[in-house]
């Protein structure tokens, strides 16, 4: 008796959620729309990529984060993570973040939010 199967897998493109993270609650649960109120005088974001590589670390991974279109530095601890802080009384500021992968099967995800504050 000779039996076969096969499971066909579909692949998808990468995705980039952000979380915002508070310092009582931790990191919440739902991600980040396009627009992101500033409560209080600072937060925290990470982007989280999904449906790429789960070694990011061990890949000479970049994490390329801009303000309105300026280059950030980032964390070299937690480079997924940006902490943003409240400038004037009110305004807002567009924040990206770039994630590309190196090394055989190179990988590229970005996202975006509009931060708002009042």
């Amino acid at each position: 008796m000779v039996a076969s199967d096969f499971v066909i897998l579909e692949a998808h493109p990468p995705e980039l959620h952000f979380y915002e993270e508070n310092p009582l609650r931790g990191l919440q649960e739902k991600a980040v729309g396009n627009n992101l109120y500033l409560l209080g005088e600072e937060t925290t974001v990470s982007g989280e990529p999904y449906y790429m590589r789960s070694e990011l670390d061990s890949l000479g991974t970049s994490f390329d984060w801009e303000i309105d279109g300026r280059s950030v530095p980032t964390n070299s601890d937690r480079p997924n993570a940006i902490t943003l802080q409240r400038i004037g009384e009110s305004g807002s500021s567009n924040i990206k973040l770039e994630i590309i992968t190196k090394g055989n099967l190179p990988q590229f995800v970005r996202g975006a939010f509009r931060l708002l504050f009042n």
